[in-house]
């Protein structure tokens, strides 16, 4: 939701901090769209150089430089989706078990969720197909930040094909800017870091969030 893509054009809270970090070391921002399974696969493999709004892990940090503080922290709850008329209720965690849930390639949820191997998890590319493929009854459910699925769905038909289980889970986020570890543009990660902590203590980024 902090990034919108219209007339060929990006635009969104995401996109003004990348600017304003590229502009505070003389250089300009080329913006790809991509499903964010292949956008860490492009930072993987040095096809690009910088995410914004990505959480930390110990796998990315394999091939992630972050920067050192995160730009943004929101408590925010993780919502099960599931069709209107489905008589399954999920109430609770251990409800999720004999359920197909499709999730998101490549993204992280909460820790004992994305490591549960008892679940029966689909990895599907996009939020428009994890909601086409729940409405067609291909999925039981699937999970997401409610922000993130209302902007990717009309809402007469977010209300008729779709309801929200009882089951919430809320967590603190933070949100990091990344570096590619094979980036070829020779970022300083120290030196980007310092200039966040410059535009989070003047107020700058606070402004683009409000």
């Amino acid at each position: 939701p902090m990034v919108n893509f219209k007339n060929g054009t990006f635009f969104g809270t995401n996109i003004e901090v990348a600017k304003m970090l590229a502009r505070a070391v003389g250089k300009e921002v080329k913006f790809v769209y991509c499903p964010f399974a292949r956008c860490l696969n492009m930072m993987k493999d040095g096809k690009a150089d910088m995410m914004v709004a990505i959480n930390k892990t110990a796998q990315r940090m394999q091939y992630l430089d972050y920067l050192e503080q995160p730009f943004s922290s929101k408590i925010t709850p993780v919502r099960f989706y599931q069709k209107l008329k489905d008589k399954v209720e999920i109430n609770s965690y251990n409800d999720l078990y004999g359920l197909t849930i499709g999730v998101l390639r490549g993204a992280s949820y909460f820790k004992h969720f994305d490591n549960d191997t008892k679940l029966n998890k689909v990895e599907i590319t996009t939020h428009q197909q994890l909601i086409e493929m729940l409405i067609k009854g291909r999925i039981d459910a699937f999970l997401g930040r409610e922000l993130s699925i209302k902007k990717r769905v009309d809402e007469k038909r977010y209300y008729s094909k779709m309801k929200v289980a009882p089951f919430i889970y809320t967590k603190k986020n933070d949100f990091y800017i990344a570096i590619s570890k094979k980036s070829s543009k020779k970022v300083n990660v120290d030196q980007l870091s310092h200039i966040l902590d410059n535009l989070l203590a003047d107020g700058s980024i606070s402004l683009l969030l409000n």
